[in-house]
Parts: C-alpha cells; structure tokens; sequence
C-alpha cells in the first residue's frame, strides 16, 4: 500500500492523484444519527441540554443515508489551489531504518450522500463520484491511484469494481489508473477512517428531521424526509473541518435518474452473470476485452494503464508522462507494474519488507525479488491473452468468455 505514496512522492508528478475510498455506516433518519455512545463536543444551553429517545429505530423502512467518501491524499506543503501543489520529497529513516518518504495524510474530503430506500451503492456510483470530482479540477490527472478496504464494492477480485474502474481509465484518459486494497481485517489502516470519525463527531446528539410528524408511508413522504434529511446533513459537514479544510459533502436526489458511462450496472450485471447466454454479451464483449487487454491484475492488486501497440488508437503516442512509465517498466519488465512485496532474508534479515526505494537503488535486489516472484508466479495460473492472474476455476470461466480469441 506505501507503494502508491513513494511513486508519488519520488517522482514528484505534480498530476498524480492518490484517494483513500470508503463507504461509511449508515446514517439514521428521525432518531440519533449516529450512535449515542459517540462522544458529543458540543455546547449546551441551561435547561436546554441534549435530549434522546428510548429507542433508535427509524421512522420508516430503509430510512437511512449511505454517505460515500473520497479522501484526497496530499501532504502539508499544499497552498491555494490544485496548480500549486507542492510535495514533500525529503526522505528519512523508519523504526525498521528503511529510507522511506513521508506519507501523505492531509488533503480535501469529499462525501456524496445517498438515500438508502431509494438506490444502493455499487462500483459504479464510486467511480461516477470520482469522475465528478476529478472533472471539477482545472488540471487533470495523467496517473489515479485508489486506497480502499477489500469491501464488495471496492475489491480488485471485483469484476463490477474491474468494469468501472476501466471505464474511469478510459473516460479520463488517464496514463495509468491503479487499485490497492488491504488484506482482510487490515481496513483499519485506510485513512478514510480516521475522517469518518470526525464526521461521527460532529453528528454526535443530532437527530435529522428530528421535527417533522409526516407519516413517511408514502412514495411522495419518503422523498420529502430524504431531501430534508441530506440537505442537513451536508450542512452539518459543509462547516465541519478535517486535516485544515472544510468538508465537501453532496447529496445525490433520490428521484434524478443519471445517464452517463456508469449508469448500466443492470445491464453489466446480466453479462456477467449470463455470459454469452446475456442479451447484451455482445454489446459489451469487446470493450470488457479491451480493458482486459490493458489490465494487470492480482490478489488485491489491480492496474490500468496504455499499452504500446502501434494499433491501439486509444493508447498510441497519447502518454502525458512516458516517465512514470519508464520507472515502472524497471520494476517488472512483463508489464510495467509495481512488485508484489515479499520477504528477503538478504534485506533486513527478511524481518521486513523492501518498499520502492530499496527497488530503485539496487538492481541487484531487483533481480533478486523478480526470481523470487517468478518461481512463486509459476504456482498460479495465468492467462495467456493478459497479464491477468486468476483467482478460481470461476474466475477463470468469466475471464476467457471476454478475452480468448
């Protein structure tokens, strides 16, 4: 996961992005939004003290926000605007006394709330919010990285997570795209979640439409409350602070219908599931095949980026920064990626694991993990069209019905 911030940080590619993604628990409607055990920081009024009911159920079915983050990582030296993002190259020693670059941990966050009764969260509204975000910044992009939990909807063994992340390659245009997730029961470590807990903060002892008597048994009832409820709550976040800026938070209306690139889930979930039995197999066979073609993926791992074949009218002569391209074909010459990280005993007794400046200074070291990971590669089966690595007989199945032949 560090490898993502030292490419950064190393290069200083001033139009490389890092986000940490999550989804954070649902928000209560009518009752105490967050939990009551969660410590208030507020200030009360004599005889107008904090007040909570019995209980916490709802005031309706489902009638609950699902808040969507995006946490930019970016470092201390930012000023007044994207164009003059500085970084911070200066390197040090760890308790490990491995070199290693700060890791970013301070940048704008943003939140898209949506009404739970009315759609559900899935890969592609994460990238459709990226893609919003990103298209708001004056300069674009040449290089996406995303931190996330190994959660559904974030999984690089995720053929939805695979599709949508492609298509927020393609409608970017980006150099390179990568995702990295952390093992199981690491999510912890994302640092999203410590935002989420600022945000629970300034929820604590508030209830959403805590005044309204509408008896939400209708259609028309539920979009009211929802619309009350989320407008509040992106009032309550707009003017709350996290990492020395003020918290974006929006609100997706429940009853406004998007059509863009990632407004098809149905129908992708019918291909993948139905294969070339599906209706629309052969709509979406040779786009799913394209990205296929320009994805590297394994456990945890998952990364697009252009190719150079002379055929590819997408890729051909169109790198923003050939750079960054260069650094990682000398990492791994198959495909240009960043190294698995392993154990060697000949770098700190095999205690801890070599991070990305280890790799650059010495090639010896390189050559030393590239041996060690292709004895391991040959246990795992790959495809022969890709540089994909397949998970389960499943996954293999899904796989070769897009990218064979």
């Amino acid at each position: 996961m560090n490898f993502l911030s030292f490419l950064k940080d190393k290069h200083n590619v001033n139009d490389t992005l890092v986000f940490s993604i999550d989804d954070k628990s649902k928000v209560k409607i009518g009752v105490p939004a967050v939990s009551r055990y969660v410590h208030s920081k507020k200030y009360f009024e004599i005889n107008n003290g904090p007040t909570t009911p019995d209980h916490d159920f709802p005031i309706g079915e489902k009638m609950l926000i699902t808040p969507s983050g995006n946490k930019l990582e970016t470092d201390w030296l930012i000023k007044l605007g994207y164009l003059e993002l500085e970084l911070q190259t200066e390197s040090y020693q760890d308790k490990q006394d491995r070199t290693t670059y700060p890791k970013p941990r301070h940048g704008q966050l943003h939140i898209f709330n949506r009404a739970f009764h009315f759609m559900s969260t899935t890969a592609f509204t994460h990238a459709r919010d990226i893609y919003k975000i990103i298209q708001e910044k004056e300069q674009k992009p040449a290089i996406l990285a995303l931190l996330s939990d190994n959660g559904n909807d974030f999984s690089p063994n995720n053929y939805y997570v695979f599709i949508a992340l492609g298509r927020l390659w393609k409608c970017l245009n980006l150099d390179q795209l990568i995702l990295a997730s952390f093992a199981p029961y690491h999510s912890r470590y994302n640092p999203i979640e410590i935002a989420w807990g600022t945000m629970n903060i300034a929820l604590a002892q508030t209830i959403l439409c805590k005044d309204t008597n509408v008896k939400v048994d209708t259609q028309a009832a539920k979009v009211n409350v929802f619309r009350k409820a989320m407008t509040q709550l992106d009032t309550i976040w707009g003017k709350t602070s996290y990492a020395q800026k003020l918290v974006k938070s929006s609100s997706v209306d429940p009853l406004v219908s998007i059509e863009d690139n990632f407004s098809d889930y149905e129908h992708i979930k019918d291909v993948l599931e139905n294969l070339g039995n599906s209706a629309f197999y052969d709509k979406y066979k040779s786009e799913i095949k394209f990205l296929f073609r320009h994805c590297y993926r394994r456990n945890h791992f998952l990364h697009f980026r252009r190719c150079y074949r002379l055929n590819c009218t997408h890729c051909n002569n169109t790198q923003k920064h050939p750079e960054a391209f260069d650094i990682l074909d000398g990492v791994d010459d198959s495909f240009g990626t960043l190294l698995k990280p392993i154990l060697i005993k000949q770098v700190y007794e095999g205690k801890h694991y070599p991070n990305f400046i280890d790799y650059q200074k010495s090639l010896a070291l390189r050559d030393k993990i590239q041996e060690e990971l292709k004895q391991d590669s040959e246990k795992e089966e790959k495809c022969h069209f890709c540089y994909w690595h397949f998970q389960s007989d499943n996954d293999k199945k899904r796989h070769l019905a897009f990218c064979a032949g």
